[in-house]
């Protein structure tokens, strides 16, 4: 009998499987973007499309064909066959001035719209504009210079023509640049000292310092990296009753499209937009493995320091620190993977330092403490050299903090703009690899990446703006270290292994809080 259940239920799972693969035989799918690339629509559903295309196990093409406020994309979705292999994307503001723009004929109930979330849109100025409040921009633009949007119609242009006729201020004069995010990078280069955008849009040239916040279009203040923005309704007297100052960027599939398509979409839908999608400082550049990586290498030099009779720690940081720049040249300049060139490096370092070990000194205590952590291996110059480069590492990342936040979050943005990316890469390089080695000392080589991947995780799930988790990761990295430390001490075991328990038991303290408070 539990032979018979087990093969109906595998044929069940295979024709399961034979079905959703099924949804779409005779292709790919493609979800036209009615805006360019990087503006406000495109960076809002490209995220959702992705989720929707991993749950449904199929590929779906995502394609920008911008023109007429996303007319030019809507009419041509309209104009092929209605069989859920065209697909469309928008902004609700751009697609409710069709009518008016005479843009299109077509109208919501062409439609079957999948709204995943609603956005502000944020006004913002050139940061050597010197306009920095709402009464600045208003002046500036009584003086007749132009704003900048995307295009007539769309959500942040609508928006901003009600705020002006709550302000009692005539509509200024703009200039369109096809897509928020064009209008962003508009702003930065002074095409136009003002501007406005979808907040998903320009939110990384915001917390990088790059242009201005002036005020979002939400009825709460906004915290940005770069400090609080206020909102239009505090701003502007009136705003508070101009309806939907946030807009949705709908999937929007042809109304006569095939019931089992539209049906499987929105199931993916529903599933996408209850992934959460994390974004994380390390984690996007891939500096959390390259922490394992580097630990492993600074064991060799170690081992070889060791065997000659000279001080570790000397060797190790310029060792550690060229291991690191080679890794980022590597990534960058050959068609090795970010991953494999840590596991080659990281594989053969720890070769090296374990042969080196074994034929000299054989696995000493001093080897053991390297592994897996004693602070009782630091002498008074390595806790002078430890603190004097640990005040450095603090210092260069508080120096260079919106610079490192932008090559993050937006490389190819940045270099546009004419940030040295290749400086402030290695910089992140040097300030990673200084780092593993102040820490491997009391972790040991074998879990020092543990206080590069804990805290962070741990901060992001109670914390959403870049630099509370940065903030909250430093305070739960040394609170944790010292709990850690005391209940080595105490109960007599290995320091490194200690901490690590005590991160492992915060990041799923952080875990449990982080559900109570979605499902609250």
């Amino acid at each position: 009998m539990k032979k018979l259940f087990a093969l109906v239920l595998a044929l069940a799972l295979v024709l399961s499987c034979s079905a959703m693969a099924a949804i779409w035989p005779d292709g790919t799918p493609t979800v036209y973007i009615g805006y360019g690339a990087g503006g406000g629509t495109d960076t809002a559903v490209r995220p959702v499309i992705a989720e929707m295309a991993k749950y449904l196990g199929e590929t779906i093409n995502c394609s920008n064909m911008e023109g007429a406020n996303s007319a030019v994309a809507c009419d041509y979705v309209l104009g092929e066959a209605h069989n859920g292999y065209n697909l469309f994307a928008t902004g609700t503001g751009g697609f409710s001035s069709y009518p008016v723009y005479a843009y299109s004929d077509s109208s919501w109930q062409d439609w079957i719209s999948l709204h995943p979330y609603s956005g502000p849109a944020v006004v913002y100025a050139n940061v050597d504009s010197g306009i920095k409040t709402t009464a600045d921009l208003l002046a500036h633009l009584a003086e007749g210079n132009n704003f900048g949007v995307g295009a007539y119609g769309n959500g942040p242009h609508t928006q901003f023509e009600a705020i002006m006729a709550a302000a009692g201020q005539a509509a200024p004069t703009y200039s369109l640049f096809g897509s928020c995010g064009d209008t962003g990078v508009a702003v930065i280069a002074g095409d136009v000292k003002v501007g406005a955008s979808s907040l998903s849009a320009v939110i990384d040239y915001i917390n990088s310092g790059m242009v201005t916040p002036i005020f979002v279009t939400c009825a709460d203040p906004f915290e940005f990296a770069t400090g609080t923005c206020p909102s239009v309704v505090t701003e502007v007297p009136g705003t508070d009753a101009i309806p939907n100052l946030n807009e949705t960027w709908p999937i929007m599939i042809p109304r006569d499209t095939p019931a089992e398509i539209v049906d499987a979409l929105v199931e993916a839908f529903n599933a996408a937009i209850e992934t959460e999608a994390v974004k994380e400082f390390a984690a996007s550049k891939r500096y959390s493995m390259i922490g394992d990586g580097l630990s492993h290498v600074s064991f060799g030099a170690l081992s070889v320091a060791l065997a000659c009779g000279w001080s570790p720690l000397p060797v190790s940081i310029p060792v550690v620190v060229v291991a690191a720049l080679l890794l980022l040249r590597m990534t960058e300049r050959s068609r090795m993977g970010a991953d494999a060139a840590i596991a080659v490096t990281s594989a053969s370092a720890l070769a090296v330092g374990i042969i080196v070990t074994s034929l000299t000194t054989g696995m000493t205590t001093d080897v053991d403490s390297y592994m897996f952590g004693s602070i009782l291996a630091m002498d008074r110059a390595d806790v002078a050299l430890s603190v004097g480069l640990s005040a450095a590492v603090l210092a260069l990342f508080v120096l260079f903090y919106h610079r490192l936040f932008a090559i993050t979050f937006d490389e190819s943005f940045s270099r546009a703009t004419g940030v040295k990316v290749g400086l402030y890469n290695t910089l992140l390089s040097v300030l990673t690899a200084l780092t593993i080695v102040l820490g491997m000392r009391m972790m040991g080589a074998m879990l020092i990446s543990s206080l590069v991947i804990f805290p962070a995780l741990s901060a992001m799930r109670v914390l959403k703006s870049f630099r509370g988790v940065v903030v909250c990761a430093g305070c739960m990295s040394v609170i944790s270290f010292c709990v850690g430390l005391t209940a080595s001490y105490l109960l007599g075991t290995p320091v490194g292994a200690s901490v690590v328990i005590v991160n492992l038991l915060v990041f799923l303290a952080c875990c449990a809080l982080s559900r109570i408070r979605r499902r609250g």
